[in-house]
């Protein structure tokens, strides 16, 4: 492939735990949150000491410094990374050349982050910061930018505690580091308005916003709505899936990425594929998800099974696994699994075992953990 079109993003293999903020006053750090524009490659990175698929062979490897998985959107992976200093994290935006678009500094805590879309279909990047309140408590704000060039679209508005999601949802923290938020609010991605909260009666709750479509969980339905007008576009009832309306909430490991379905429900009777923009049901009772980006095909594990589902949701094939099974992505026609430690691969579109490594060669397996249409990963060394 070509290396000016399609790369293999790297991030190191410490994992960092940022955006949760404990209850009380954060820290506040003096950090210019003002992003800084780069347009300069990534650092590119020899990969000999590991496996890759054959399909990423002959691109170009970079390590943006991300800490975390990134997200993406349009064309652009953003993430975290702690700087040499340990003093504050570095967000940085590439594209699926390898450019480093921007940087933007935040503290270590309480600095969170999601992409979501406007109404006129541009991808933002929104970030959290800690900024003095007028009764002097350090508080949490939120601030957009253009995914692309980090100009400042909107912010800083006040929010009422870190980021929960997904999209631009915020809540308090718990008083405890496992207890339950508080109240969630949603913002329009389009200013930052608050345009739904919770009153923390069980009668409306925010399932999440998803590039300019909210999910909220009323009584009775799962309606969605349009962010920026606040029309309904459809409603399921929540006795069709088994699920109580306080207990619907987005998958919390599932990568939320714009143009592919949402993966919401119930985490005792299972979650729920769904087109946000459409309410079109893909999957039910589901554990995990993942949509192949080139066949479009809905990869579904339930419990010990994976399940391909064509594009409009229509059953594909069902694999059984023996033991733990776990989906890490699914992109260039296969997706990719961990039985235990073992790597399995499956062809996207038939669930036959598929040959995606070199079988003779040594090392660890690079196993992908996000791909994209233009054949874009993201791979954990």
């Amino acid at each position: 492939m070509s290396r000016t079109r399609s790369i293999s993003l790297l991030l190191a293999a410490a994992a960092l735990t940022f955006g949760a903020c404990a209850s009380g006053e954060p820290e506040a750090i003096e950090i210019d949150p003002t992003p800084v524009s780069v347009d300069e490659p990534a650092s590119e990175r020899e990969i000999t000491e590991a496996r890759v698929p054959y399909h990423l062979w002959g691109m170009v490897a970079v390590d943006p410094g991300w800490d975390t998985l990134p997200q993406h959107a349009d064309g652009v992976f953003l993430a975290p990374g702690e700087d040499e200093d340990g003093q504050a994290l570095t967000f940085t935006a590439v594209d699926e050349e390898g450019t480093i678009l921007w940087t933007a500094q935040r503290p270590l805590s309480c600095s969170g982050f999601t992409l979501t879309t406007d109404a006129d279909g541009r991808a933002l990047a929104v970030l959290t910061d800690v900024a003095t309140t007028d009764d002097a408590l350090a508080g949490t704000t939120a601030t957009a930018y253009d995914l692309h060039t980090g100009e400042e679209v909107w912010g800083p508005v006040t929010v009422p505690g870190p980021h929960y999601g997904p999209g631009v949802v915020f809540a308090e923290p718990p008083p405890e580091a496992m207890g339950a938020t508080g109240p969630r609010v949603a913002l329009d991605p389009a200013t930052g308005e608050v345009i739904a909260e919770e009153t923390g009666t069980q009668d409306r709750g925010i399932v999440g916003e998803y590039h300019g479509i909210l999910l909220l969980a009323e009584q009775n339905d799962l309606v969605a709505q349009e962010a920026a007008t606040g029309e309904e576009t459809w409603r399921h009832a929540l006795a069709d899936f088994g699920w109580e309306a306080d207990q619907v909430r987005s998958a919390p490991e599932h990568r939320h990425t714009a143009g592919r379905p949402a993966l919401v429900g119930d985490p005792e009777t299972g979650y729920a594929l769904i087109d946000p923009h459409t309410g079109t049901v893909l999957a039910t009772e589901a554990d995990q998800a993942d949509t192949e980006p080139l066949s479009g095909t809905h990869i579904i594990r339930r419990d010990q099974e994976l399940h391909g589902y064509t594009p409009e949701g229509e059953a594909l094939w069902t694999s059984v696994a023996e033991g733990d099974l776990t989906l890490t992505a699914a992109g260039g026609g296969f997706a990719y699994t961990l039985h235990g430690d073992a790597v399995q691969v499956h062809n996207a579109v038939t669930g036959e075992i598929a040959q995606a490594y070199d079988p003779e060669a040594t090392g660890p397996i690079a196993v992908p953990e996000a791909m994209t249409a233009t054949g874009a990963a993201i791979i954990r060394l």
